[in-house]
């Protein structure tokens, strides 16, 4: 655990570096698009950003009722294993 915070600073470095240079690829790209591209751009980020709430709206999504991965782990030896949907 020791080792782990020890390399914290290096590896919250290493992902600010990453998401700066995938910010700046993605800056480059809008400016350098000319002006039909950059309609495009925008409207394929908002479709991106509210698809989610728009499917809820619209019905199309499903519950999945399998019992996730902490539950499988944490489920008692003597008891059944869960069931989907319960």
């Amino acid at each position: 655990m020791e080792d782990l915070t020890d390399r914290a600073p290096q590896v919250l470095l290493i992902v600010a570096v990453l998401a700066g240079a995938w910010l700046l690829w993605a800056m480059v790209r809008y400016i350098r698009a000319d002006r039909g591209t950059r309609v495009s751009i925008r409207q394929a980020m908002r479709v991106r950003w509210g698809w989610v709430r728009l499917a809820r709206m619209a019905g199309l999504t499903v519950t999945d009722k399998t019992p996730g991965l902490l539950a499988q782990i944490t489920a008692q030896k003597d008891t059944p294993a869960p069931r989907p949907g319960c």
